[in-house]
């Protein structure tokens, strides 16, 4: 996958780029529960005089990185139950709890 999301710094005679590097099973997949996991709306009437039902499927996905825990609480710039993509981004808010070696996600910074 390619992204001009990653980093690059700018330096004086250079710009250093960040590559990231996974291997497979290195994000952990689940789905939560939401609160009202599904509800059926019915509008009386609607479909020529039938009425009309529709279906509110809801889901909640899960993703997290293998080796790491997330240390902090939830904070006010949660939207329902996910924090922010501020937060993420914050160190503080992640502890490894792997050996380093068991990481299977790495950051290569190069020269440009």
């Amino acid at each position: 996958m390619v992204s001009d999301n990653c980093p690059a710094v700018a330096g004086a005679n250079r710009t250093i780029y960040d590559t990231y590097l996974a291997s497979e099973g290195v994000i952990g997949y689940g789905q939560g529960s939401p609160k009202v996991p599904s509800e059926v709306e019915r509008i009386a009437g609607a479909g020529g005089g039938e009425g009309q039902e529709t279906l509110h499927d809801r889901k909640h996905f899960i993703m997290h990185p293998i080796g790491f825990d997330w240390t902090a609480t939830k904070g006010s710039g949660y939207v329902g139950q996910s924090p922010t993509f501020a937060e993420l981004a914050v160190a503080a808010n992640w502890n490894r709890i792997y050996e380093r070696k068991r990481v299977r996600l790495a950051v290569l910074r190069t020269n440009g």
